[in-house]
């Protein structure tokens, strides 16, 4: 994993996974930056305030589960070592965590290279994720409770893997682990799930239903180019379909969480997850309705002169 490979807040199936997280183009609202400056708006495009006046290099902008507040990465004025800022929605300073780990090229302390992904695990902890190696990834959880910060640890929890999802809904993580002898364990929260990567197949990517009730597990077959996906329920694997799409084509299909399900759209056909028959099936009017909110979102942001990549839309889901 390295700094093209983030798969964490805006999580990747393939190249292309669009996790976006609004519901309708009228209600909610988005945060973005323009710049260096960090900026909300509703999600219509009106009451853009900015957020923030320094000229800190910033990333990751993310609102808390319940929209309350905000949290994004900074490397501070010299760029020595990022940090992790939590703001209220006026844009007051309410803690800053120290990441322990340099956003540069410098020797990594503690394992882990600089930040490639962050965002809220849940309403009361946020993460950073990035690489330890070019093969192993290294997560850290860290707690906003008063006083955390003193506590033996400093209030961070570690996790070591790869193709890290957290689901901030309900404070779920699940990652492709290590247990003992058996590499590429599908994970949530520290428990085995199914062994991923196994006969020859790599584990792509993961990815949770806006619930965080269903899990996406994409696997990629390296020798013959096809790709299979995973579905997880209540800890045990509910089914395993053939994708119609291998990795040699481009586009690879945009995947998008869905309520309780996920819509994969390529250029030629959509398909959405259908949970009561666990089989994939057309769905070209889900599809239309999803692509007009995402061209809409983007308008809204380009008009306010952001950077459509780096909005956060809140509240979740489609």
């Amino acid at each position: 994993m390295n700094g093209q490979q983030r798969t964490l807040s805006v999580a990747l199936i393939g190249a292309v996974l669009v996790a976006t997280t609004a519901t309708t183009q009228t209600a909610g609202k988005v945060l973005f930056l323009r710049g260096t400056a960090l900026v909300s708006a509703r999600s219509d495009g009106s009451n853009a305030t900015e957020l923030t006046r320094d000229t800190d290099w910033k990333a990751f902008p993310r609102w808390s589960p319940a929209g309350d507040r905000i949290m994004y990465v900074t490397k501070g004025s010299r760029g020595d070592f990022a940090s992790v800022v939590i703001i209220d929605e006026a844009g007051r300073r309410i803690t800053t965590r120290r990441v322990q780990s340099p956003d540069s090229e410098d020797l990594p302390e503690y394992g882990m290279r600089g930040v490639e992904e962050a965002g809220w695990t849940d309403q009361d902890s946020v993460y950073v994720g990035g690489s330890a190696n070019p093969s192993v990834g290294q997560y850290r959880r860290f707690s906003l409770a008063p006083g955390a910060e003193s506590l033996p640890g400093r209030g961070i929890t570690y996790y070591e893997g790869s193709r890290f999802s957290p689901c901030a809904a309900k404070g779920v993580i699940a990652y492709i682990g290590q247990w003992g002898a058996l590499e590429g364990m599908l994970t949530i929260d520290r428990s085995p799930i199914t062994t991923a990567g196994a006969d020859g197949w790599s584990a792509d990517s993961i990815l949770w239903s806006t619930n965080c009730e269903r899990l996406l597990l994409r696997e990629l077959d390296l020798g013959s180019g096809n790709s299979r996906l995973v579905f997880v329920r209540n800890a045990s694997v509910e089914s395993s379909l053939p994708m119609a799409t291998n990795v040699s084509e481009e586009p690879r299909p945009r995947v998008y969480p869905l309520a309780d399900s996920f819509l994969f759209m390529s250029p030629t056909v959509a398909l959405q997850y259908e949970v009561a028959t666990r089989s994939l099936a057309r769905a070209d009017a889900q599809a239309g309705r999803v692509r007009k909110i995402v061209t809409d979102r983007e308008a809204v942001v380009e008009r306010l002169g952001g950077q459509p990549e780096s909005a956060d839309w809140w509240p979740s889901g489609f």
